[in-house]
């Protein structure tokens, strides 16, 4: 169906459905942005994209279920399948980019691109993980940086490490912190440990 609501627009079973007083969004799929009530300038392209949003704004949803769990969270960006789309609360102020990345977060300020980085992510904020797996297990930690495949996958609640190269600080390190590892491989084995640095 095609509809114009209040200065958004519609296309697909579904698309917009339930929406009130939000205006100027754009919902492309079925069901994408289905739940909307009176959150405002958001976009949805992809079946499911954005579904369960009901208060949330100013967010961008590409992908089939693009942040499809989020109610409230704002100032988003979720760019492919699933990608900030397994909580009702994604936080806000947060770009995931590729399949499931950031899928489970519900903090903010977090950047993400590739293949389920900061997968596992619930309450950490202000990282940044690029590369396929990056920052796969945090759940809590935050102020970290991972820079290629893997780097730092099995940090849980860590927080200010650096790791730039694959695997790099990806091992046993799940609760260490201020760490700084360069290279491939780099820190791989290091467990739990604070204020190391590795070139």
């Amino acid at each position: 169906s095609n509809c114009s609501l209040n200065g958004g627009y519609a296309i697909g079973t579904g698309a917009l459905a339930s929406n009130t007083s939000g205006s100027s969004n754009v919902a492309i799929g079925t069901d994408a942005l289905n739940a909307n009530t009176s959150g405002t300038q958001n976009m949805a392209m992809g079946n499911a994209a954005l579904q369960e949003n009901t208060t949330g704004s100013n967010n961008v949803a590409i992908g089939n279920q693009a942040m499809n769990n989020n109610e409230t969270g704002s100032n988003n960006i979720g760019i492919g399948t699933e990608a900030l789309a397994g909580t009702t609360n994604n936080g806000s102020d947060n770009i995931a980019l590729g399949y499931q990345s950031l899928y489970n977060n519900e903090a903010t300020g977090n950047v993400a691109m590739g293949l389920q980085s900061l997968h596992s992510n619930t309450d950490g904020s202000d990282n940044v993980a690029i590369g396929n797996s990056a920052l796969y297990k945090n759940t809590d930690g935050s102020n970290n940086v991972a820079v290629g495949t893997q780097a730092l996958r099995n940090n849980t609640t860590g927080n200010f490490n650096t790791g730039v190269g694959k695997d790099a600080l990806a091992g046993n390190n799940n609760t260490g912190n201020s760490n700084t590892a360069i290279g491939y491989q780099s820190m791989y084995s290091i467990a739990g440990g604070d204020s190391n640095t590795a070139v």
